[in-house]
């Protein structure tokens, strides 16, 4: 059974405003989305895949059905390219755009980042996240199906040992280049651009995905790289949270079901490392869910009943709340945000 927020006892339409005051007196934004945040563009999130996701989100049947997998993730490849950014997309690019002339929405923000297990793209089509280029301020946890890769290491643990069993055997033996990854290789592989049918070193290319049992070191040396980036912005910001310079965090979380946990957990650990250094005033945590938008109990990471109550609910989609709070924070631009704050506590 789920244990209710604090704030959800509040009216809708006063935790709406809530949440619009909470955003326009952050100094960071940590963004942590799900499969729910793409929803509204047409995507399956993780309880409405089709069967057959599981079976070739698998390195094994990579291995066993080449032809087969690559035809699949061709089409996810393809569906996600095709897909169009719902309003959700557009009102973050606005709120969170260097452009100056709508800096205002957002008046306190210094910097911000999207932690993610999402692994469409779609956050790399708008400008604040990607654009014309990979921008730093992105962790792709699984990374992501539009780019693929070199699948030489795929048959090696993490360590460089081959993978046990004949198909596996089968495998590396195709492999015409052995060494570790090196930049001569890196970079002729990005030069070649390689796509669906691709062939590197003797073997098919894969998509750049993690997937179940997934232990190639060409996916997950780039994951790596992205998680220190990003734990690095995060301590820093803790830092500044915690700190002398007492400024104000807020974790927006987006449709983050309870298939794939890890995501409402790190925007949980990060509320409850902060309110235990003492910035538990200068915190809040923001989930936008069509269901489970309360804390559950064994999936997410329990907490005291004092860091619940530095958190809010909101029930719906991600176009229509997010297009919702913006409406909000623009309504509110002329109120004192902290005064708002103070007086529903």
């Amino acid at each position: 059974m789920a244990t209710d927020y604090a704030k959800l006892s509040i009216p809708p339409y006063e935790s709406l405003r809530l949440v619009a005051a909470a955003l326009r007196r952050a100094n960071y934004i940590l963004i942590t989305c799900g499969a729910g945040m793409s929803a509204d563009s047409g995507l399956h999130t993780y309880e409405d895949q089709p069967e057959e996701y599981k079976h070739f989100c698998d390195p094994f049947t990579l291995n066993r059905f080449p032809k087969q997998s690559t035809a699949f993730w061709k089409a996810f490849s393809d569906k996600y390219k095709s897909a169009e950014l719902h309003d959700g997309y557009k009102v973050l690019e606005k709120w969170l755009s260097p452009d100056d002339a709508t800096r205002h929405t957002l008046p306190n923000l210094i910097s911000y980042y999207c932690y993610t297990s999402n692994v469409d793209s779609l956050m790399r089509r708008i400008s604040c996240f990607g654009g014309s280029e990979k921008k730093a301020n992105l962790c792709e946890i699984h990374g992501y199906a539009s780019k693929w890769v070199c699948a030489r290491r795929m048959g090696r643990d993490v360590n460089g040992k081959e993978r046990m069993g004949e198909s596996w055997g089968k495998f590396n033996g195709m492999v015409t280049e052995q060494k570790n990854e090196t930049s001569e290789h890196a970079a002729r592989v990005e030069a070649a651009g390689l796509g669906p049918g691709d062939f590197c070193c003797g073997v098919p290319a894969r998509p750049n995905v993690l997937m179940f049992n997934d232990t190639d070191s060409t996916v997950l040396k780039g994951i790596d790289a992205e998680m220190e980036r990003y734990q690095a912005w995060e301590a820093d910001v803790e830092d500044r949270v915690c700190g002398e310079d007492q400024q104000i965090l807020v974790v927006l979380e987006i449709g983050c079901g309870l298939r794939v946990p890890s995501i409402r957990r790190e925007g949980m650990e990060v509320l409850r490392d902060v309110h235990e250094r003492g910035g538990g005033e200068r915190v809040n945590l923001v989930r936008l869910n069509l269901k489970d938008f309360d804390h559950v109990p064994g999936i997410d990471l329990d907490v005291e009943e004092e860091v619940l109550e530095r958190c809010f609910g909101l029930e719906g989609g991600a176009a229509h709340l997010l297009t919702m709070l913006d409406n909000e924070v623009t309504r509110i631009a002329g109120e004192d945000s902290v005064t708002l704050l103070k007086n529903a506590s």
